[in-house]
């Protein structure tokens, strides 16, 4: 995680249900600083109340939306990708609202598959038109699941020009050894060399087995 400012308005989680899923949220507030690292609290105590009692993701995501749109102030919201992932059956369900596309790289590090958005971010709409389909997939041995903000596609180097889709994707491809964040960060740094950092820039990547 890299924060443009003091505090950051990206947060990573993870938790376990008791069952033993394994749930996971990047999430990007709107704005930097302070202001939206606080407007994080509401949505983590949801994650982890919520995770503790092993609901399902829909029902998580619901009830963040409801209460980020009670407590946070007109204008701001929460952009996040929330999966989670069942180790026996290997099934991955996600949600994705208004985060760039999660990646599940195969053994081979190309890009199998694209986990894109197809909701608003939470805080946004009122409970009877907000949508909480979660959608699915399967996972296999060896595979990495890679989840990051915006952030990191729009870092701009001295240039003014973005790292963008392109140089993602060519820095997983070339990690080795399950360092795919090692990989971006290292290809991130050299591309924005001095140049300060605009907005908060987290990425997360998981080795599935």
């Amino acid at each position: 995680m890299l924060p443009s400012a003091r505090f950051s308005g990206d947060v990573v989680a993870a938790a376990r249900s008791p069952d033993g899923r394994l749930y996971t949220v990047l999430g990007d507030a709107t704005g930097h600083g302070l202001a939206a690292s606080v407007s994080l609290i509401p949505a983590l105590q949801v994650f982890y109340g919520m995770v503790r009692k092993g609901l399902p993701l829909a029902e998580l995501v619901r009830e963040m939306n409801v209460r980020l749109r009670e407590q946070l102030p007109v204008g701001r919201y929460f952009a996040a990708t929330l999966v989670v992932l069942d180790e026996r059956s290997r099934q991955l369900e996600y949600w994705n609202g208004g985060m760039p596309p999660a990646f599940l790289q195969s053994p081979s590090r190309s890009i199998r598959a694209e986990l894109s958005s197809s909701h608003v971010a939470l805080g946004i709409l009122p409970d009877d038109q907000f949508e909480d389909d979660c959608s699915d997939t399967q996972w296999h041995p060896g595979e990495v699941l890679v989840l990051y903000s915006d952030g990191v596609i729009e870092a701009m180097n001295g240039a003014g020009e973005p790292f963008g889709m392109d140089l993602l994707r060519d820095s997983l491809e070339s990690s080795r050894g399950g360092r795919a964040v090692d990989a971006v960060m290292a290809a991130l740094h050299a591309h924005v060399g001095s140049n300060a950092a605009q907005d908060d820039a987290s990425i997360l990547a998981i080795n599935l087995l």
